[in-house]
């Protein structure tokens, strides 16, 4: 996929915008009530939604700080989890991490 320096491709943007609409499903909250949260109009919100505008930074922090939204999700479609192993964490991506843990767990018990 070829990106310009400053613009998000437009396939990406709808992707983005499916996921926040799922998110926003997810809360139980309405396009009005997300608007709101997020200091912009419904109108603005929707556009998002269909890929049409950006949020941008602050937007999400916003959804992150208020909701607890995971913005790595919402922008690149993949979960990360942190494991913590040996006093340190690691970024785990979402279909390792039990075979991350489990490794953990063997680890300690022959320690």
């Amino acid at each position: 996929m070829e990106y310009n320096k400053r613009k998000i491709p437009f396939e990406r943007r709808c992707e983005i915008g499916e996921r926040l609409r799922k998110f926003r499903e997810s809360k139980g909250l309405t396009q009005d009530q997300m608007a709101e949260i997020l200091g912009i109009s419904k109108s603005f919100y929707g556009q998002a939604e269909r890929g049409n505008s950006s949020l941008g930074e602050y937007r999400l922090l916003v959804l992150s700080d208020e909701l607890n939204a995971d913005i790595g999700y919402i922008l690149t479609g993949k979960k990360f989890y942190f494991v913590e192993a040996f006093n340190t964490y690691m970024s785990v991506p979402e279909d390792k991490v039990e075979a991350v843990a489990q490794m953990a767990k063997l680890v300690t018990e022959i320690l």
